[in-house]
């Protein structure tokens, strides 16, 4: 029988209840950063803040624009694939957010080293955790699966 991490759940009703989870918050941060982008877009650039700073922070802002839509798009694929019982697709998402994974404790890691800290640090502190415990639940997810279709 596999291990089930979610407390008083099924385990199939634990990654659809993650995946809903990251679709609102994808859908939240979609949201905030384009009210963002458009913000520093409509930012006069002046003396005080500098044109080249501008183009940094909209590329930033940007960049994690687009990683929100890419890791909402993962979610509807995690919860599409929950629903159908698809373990072929639940093992594609939990390679792609292994990847994922692996490049966003880098990025802690590189600053610790370097010993330069930025905020990005602190927001995957708490990231890196659920991202762990969340392959966690979508691997005993497909492992009960393929216990109980042997069966």
């Amino acid at each position: 029988m596999a291990f089930n991490p979610c407390p008083r759940m099924p385990l199939r009703k634990g990654v659809k209840v993650l995946a809903i989870a990251n679709i609102i918050f994808g859908v939240f941060c979609v949201v905030m950063l384009t009210v963002f982008l458009v913000l520093a877009s409509l930012q006069p650039t002046d003396d005080e803040f500098k044109p080249d700073l501008k183009v940094i922070l909209i590329v930033i802002l940007t960049f994690y624009f687009l990683f929100a839509i890419f890791e909402t798009g993962m979610s509807v694929f995690l919860l599409i694939s929950t629903n159908n019982r698809n373990t072929k697709r639940c093992n594609i998402w939990l390679v792609i957010t292994g990847i994922i994974l692996g490049f966003a404790i880098l990025g802690p890691f590189s600053q610790m080293v370097f010993g330069k800290a930025s905020y990005e640090s602190v927001w995957l502190i708490g990231w890196i955790p659920y991202k762990i415990y969340e392959c966690l639940v979508v691997f005993s997810f497909v492992k009960h699966i393929n216990e109980t279709n042997e069966e």
